[in-house]
């Protein structure tokens, strides 16, 4: 009888032991999925709250460009060489009997040559009378005005930039969180801005956004030789976004 007791009660002792543990699994299993369902809203809901990241510029600085200035070409004007004149007398080739006293005019319209024609076939000699017109040097030509030159950099130094706008993150692009660049290839004038500017490659869906900016930027003057110059080079423009 007394062991019967016994058996009873250490039955219902057990019985009492396992409910304790069912409920302690149960409240742990209930803690444990509140906390993980904590975490993932947690996780959902940072990068809504948070501020979006600053973009990040990465240009690589390139060496100064020099090239030797164009030589200037010097036309050399011909002077003609001055011909001399070959004067010279000549025997008559028959003494006249008879002196005329009353000698008349030759006439205006006769053009035949003195002393019956000799010294014609000298070379070099001149008949009397003849007019030779004088050569003139052909006037020097002036000398074109230089055009300034054009420095090709293939990426121009960051320092130069004086005045830079910061591009606009499109709005598309940052609902998406899409990062990219875009490569503008852009002629800098001699007062330093933006003369002409065309996207060459990159995500297009920042082509508007990029060369809104670049337009407005101011570059220093790029000298050579004491001389202003403009600049034919290539801007890059990164598009950085952190989830």
């Amino acid at each position: 009888m007394a062991h019967d007791l016994l058996n009873a009660c250490l039955v219902d002792g057990d019985s009492e032991q396992l409910k304790r543990e069912r409920k302690i699994r149960r409240r742990a299993l209930a803690i444990s999925i509140s906390l993980q369902a904590i975490a993932l809203a947690a996780i959902l809901l940072m990068p809504l709250l948070g501020k979006p990241a600053a973009i990040s510029w990465n240009i690589v600085p390139v060496p100064p460009y020099y090239s030797r200035p164009t030589p200037v070409h010097v036309v050399a004007a011909q002077v003609p060489q001055k011909r001399h004149i070959v004067e010279e007398l000549f025997a008559p080739t028959s003494i006249p009997t008879r002196i005329n006293p009353n000698p008349q005019p030759p006439d205006p319209g006769d053009d035949s040559v003195p002393f019956n024609g000799a010294g014609i076939n000298v070379p070099g000699a001149t008949p009397i009378g003849e007019t030779r017109a004088t050569t003139q040097p052909p006037p020097p030509t002036e000398p074109k005005p230089k055009t300034p030159p054009i420095v090709h950099f293939s990426h121009i130094d960051a320092s130069k930039l004086v005045s830079r706008i910061d591009p606009n993150y499109p709005v598309l692009a940052k609902q998406i969180g899409k990062s990219g660049k875009v490569e503008l290839h852009a002629m800098i004038g001699e007062d330093g801005t933006i003369q002409s500017l065309e996207a060459v490659s990159g995500d297009p869906i920042f082509f508007a956004s990029a060369m809104q900016a670049v337009r407005q930027w101011r570059y220093t003057p790029t000298m050579l030789n004491g001389q202003a110059v403009k600049v034919d080079t290539y801007i890059t423009v990164i598009y950085n976004m952190t989830r």
